[in-house]
């Protein structure tokens, strides 16, 4: 017998959840607590057997403009099928999201999911109701920097695009200097330079997410100085052998005095070296220039499906 339940207890959802091989910091509870929207932890079990577990964001009317784009990537399903072959993985995904998004649909008319880049079979989505097309599926993509493919940091470095390069280079030849320190709000102060160009409502989102990585620790924030005055920054988030490029922001006065987030972005890389971090994600490439300029450090691509589901 089949059943589905929802989890309240967010500490329980991060004791199971950890255990699939799609978990990463972005679907943990001290992530997801700073999003200030609405979500639900289900799991589906039988024979008292977790095998599949879901999180899902109430499409409530507020969150329907923008619905935590920036936010969503790899919040769906996470599977706990390490046992099983290839073939019958594949089965037993489809079956089990059948199951699900039969129940599910029945209380919700859109439902929204970001899949895990290592779930590339998405035919559950594209049969489902069928012959409807009640799935619209787009393909997202993001570049992983695979760090235990080098040895060291000045081998890396020697790897990615001539023009990073060469701003690390100039970077070291001038008078700037670049400190760690997890001030959240001198950050913010600076992130305001990027309002204009985000929207309030995406702004005040994005302070909600910084501010909730300092409550929660796990973020780390790089600042690029000219003297004392803060020019630049990055924040980037460790979690387990995981790291993240989640923000940068510089001043635009100094964009034609140096390379501002480049050296931040490799230093924040250089600290992953030495910590024993394995990958670094950079959260998506989906626009041409900040895509171009994510992708010239190097990293791997990769792509996950974004999943939207409209009754029809």
């Amino acid at each position: 017998m089949t059943k589905i339940e929802e989890i309240k207890n967010p500490k329980l959802w991060d004791k199971i959840v950890c255990k699939s091989n799609q978990y990463s910091l972005l679907c943990s509870s001290k992530f997801l607590s700073g999003l200030t929207c609405p979500h639900k932890f289900f799991l589906l079990k039988e024979k008292q057997n977790i095998k599949m577990a879901v999180l899902i964001f109430e499409n409530k009317k507020k969150f329907k403009k923008y619905f935590l784009q920036d936010f969503n990537y790899n919040q769906g399903f996470y599977f706990f099928d390490n046992d099983l072959t290839e073939r019958k993985r594949n089965k037993e995904r489809i079956r089990l999201i059948n199951i699900f998004l039969k129940e599910m649909t029945k209380n919700y008319s859109e439902l929204r999911f970001s899949l895990n880049y290592n779930i590339k079979d998405i035919r559950a989505f594209q049969w489902f109701d069928h012959p409807k097309k009640t799935f619209q599926i787009n393909t997202v993509y993001t570049s992983i920097i695979q760090l235990n493919e080098f040895k060291t940091f000045e081998e890396y470095i020697k790897s990615i695009r001539y023009e990073r390069r060469r701003e690390y280079r100039l970077f070291t030849e001038t008078n700037y200097k670049i400190i760690q320190e997890n001030d959240h709000e001198k950050f913010i102060k600076l992130y305001k330079f990027l309002k204009p160009n985000i929207g309030k409502l995406m702004f005040d989102t994005h302070l909600k997410v910084i501010r909730n990585a300092n409550k929660m620790n796990f973020s780390r924030i790089n600042f690029l100085l000219d003297k004392n005055k803060i020019i630049a920054g990055t924040l980037f988030y460790y979690h387990k052998n995981r790291a993240y490029y989640a923000f940068s922001v510089s001043n635009p006065n100094y964009k034609k005095k140096v390379s501002c987030t480049a050296p931040l972005i490799l230093e924040q890389i250089n600290y992953s070296f030495k910590n024993k971090i394995e990958n670094v994600d950079f959260l998506g490439i989906n626009s041409p220039n900040r895509g171009d300029f994510k992708e010239s450090f190097g990293g791997k691509l990769d792509f996950f499906s974004e999943l939207f589901y409209k009754k029809i």
